[in-house]
């Protein structure tokens, strides 16, 4: 429901023209948005390449690019980087701190941390994630957020080892896929979509390992804003690991393991 909010659907649409557009191919400098607790919405710009610092602004949410190239050589992540989820759960933990009641303890009242999100813009659509759950009481913050690895939310130098991680992945995909692909126009847009479905499974995977105190209430999606009447799907996967294997060996493989499509 949140893209169909006509402040939200102009701020995602001006996103998915740049990213789509020669600029961004030119400079790779990020562009986004947040939205505050007010309602309001701010434009965010980045400074570097493919960089875009972390809002210092109380927010809600936050949306930005992942802009792509010409060069048939290069290719960027176009789903979530690791990043940018560790970034969200970040934001979260401190916004419910911020929100909880001072008589918490002794007077419980509902929060609902599915109106915080994170989303990325790339040249396909837009993907959205958040958090779908309500929790009314310290035991149920506990039960969320205490088990989650701890070194991974505090230790920078082991969250880059990821990024790396995530990096090496990426390359050896695109090694992959240039080796069975000759360069002609189709068959590149071919390798691209291909590329791109085994990147978003890549963050299925990682979100069920490195999340799992959070992995049956992350809310995963994807608009494919490329349609004249935009299409979209939810996702889940229920055992990232032997699917996985099965999932590498087929030469057809399929966008996900299970799709809802959002009416």
């Amino acid at each position: 429901m949140k893209i169909q909010e006509p402040q939200m659907n102009s701020h995602i649409q001006s996103l998915f023209d740049y990213v789509r557009s020669p600029k961004s191919w030119e400079t790779r400098i990020e562009r986004g948005f947040v939205q505050l607790r007010d309602g309001t919405f701010k434009d965010i710009i980045g400074e570097n390449e493919d960089e875009l610092a972390e809002p210092k602004d109380d927010i809600v949410g936050m949306m930005h690019t992942h802009v792509s190239s010409q060069d048939e050589m290069y290719y960027a992540n176009q789903c979530f980087s690791l990043k940018d989820i560790h970034n969200f759960i970040g934001r979260v933990f401190k916004a419910v701190r911020k929100e909880i009641p001072k008589d918490w303890g002794t007077n419980p009242a509902e929060l609902d941390l599915s109106k915080y999100y994170t989303g990325v813009v790339s040249k396909h659509g837009v993907y959205i994630l958040t958090i779908n759950r309500k929790i009314r009481n310290y035991d149920d913050l506990q039960e969320l957020l205490s088990a989650l690895n701890k070194k991974l939310s505090t230790d920078e130098r082991t969250f880059e080892k990821l990024s790396e991680k995530q990096n090496d992945w990426i390359m050896s995909q695109i090694k992959y896929t240039l080796a069975r692909t000759e360069k002609r126009e189709k068959e590149l847009e071919e390798r691209e979509k291909e590329l791109l479905i085994r990147e978003e499974q890549y963050i299925l995977d990682q979100l069920n390992k490195l999340y799992p105190s959070l992995k049956e209430t992350f809310g995963l999606m994807f608009f494919d804003l490329t349609k004249d009447t935009p299409e979209g799907y939810s996702v889940y996967d229920n055992n990232p690991e032997d699917r996985r294997r099965w999932y590498i060996r087929q030469s057809n493989p399929t966008v996900f393991y299970n799709r809802h499509e959002c009416k």
